[in-house]
């Protein structure tokens, strides 16, 4: 796997790039002038750049959609940002030749009519994505600030989550998942993401187990204990 810093040397070497832009869960994101110039270099051998822009929608500007040229594959989603993972929805944006070969590929049905729907009202509705990304601003300030009081900082993400390098992050995934706090933990670097609280209530909890976690090892008993029992999860 190639590192971001790599790819425009590693390119020139290379048949096809995939990459997420932004990454997870780093939350590294490559300009649309970047982007374009690895697909240059792809582009001289016939290549093809694939970028996943499935957390792109809070900075849209940057999304290379838009960018209809030969060697180019946009894929995006309505998991992230649009909160609609359960409709299974997401779309591919290249030249018509290629959107083509990939309906004849998918067949009929791929996507159901109530998902096609919610999709469509998703999209069209600008008013709603302005709104979700100056509330996603502000949450993901909250976030940043509950880690910070913790004794955690960020060394990356996106303002849908907040990614940790820590040599602590299995604890810390663990002495969370034992109050109903589910985060992503990662072997390389050892470190953990962080996604923001659905509400109130759930905001509390990371609260509440991020300072209890702070504590000294005394404190964290249950957490030691082999016995306990997990939280349900709801």
């Amino acid at each position: 796997m190639l590192q971001y810093h790599d790819l425009s040397a590693a390119s020139e070497g290379l048949d096809v790039i995939i990459l997420c832009n932004p990454n997870n869960p780093t939350g590294t994101l490559l300009s649309p002038g970047e982007l374009r110039m690895l697909h240059k270099n792809l582009a001289k051998r016939a290549g093809w750049l694939v970028i996943d822009e499935s957390f792109i929608d809070a900075v849209p500007e940057l999304s290379m959609i838009g960018s209809e040229q030969k060697g180019l594959i946009v894929l995006r989603s309505l998991g992230k940002f649009f909160g609609l993972p359960g409709a299974r929805v997401g779309f591919a944006h290249g030249t018509s030749d290629l959107l083509k070969s990939l309906e004849e590929c998918l067949g009929p049905w791929h996507v159901n009519g109530p998902a096609r729907w919610v999709a469509t009202q998703a999209l069209s509705d600008k008013t709603w994505q302005e709104q979700a990304r100056r509330q996603l601003d502000q949450q993901s300030a909250r976030l940043s600030g509950t880690l910070a009081r913790a004794g955690f900082t960020a060394s990356g993400g996106t303002v849908l989550f907040q990614w940790i390098v820590d040599p602590k992050a299995a604890q810390l995934h663990e002495f969370l998942a034992r109050r109903g706090i589910l985060t992503r933990l990662f072997d390389s670097p050892v470190s953990i993401r962080i996604g923001l609280p659905a509400d109130e209530k759930a905001w509390k909890r990371l609260v509440n187990g991020l300072t209890a976690f702070s504590q000294p090892l005394s404190n964290q008993s249950e957490y030691f204990n082999p016995t306990a029992s997990l939280p349900s999860i709801k």
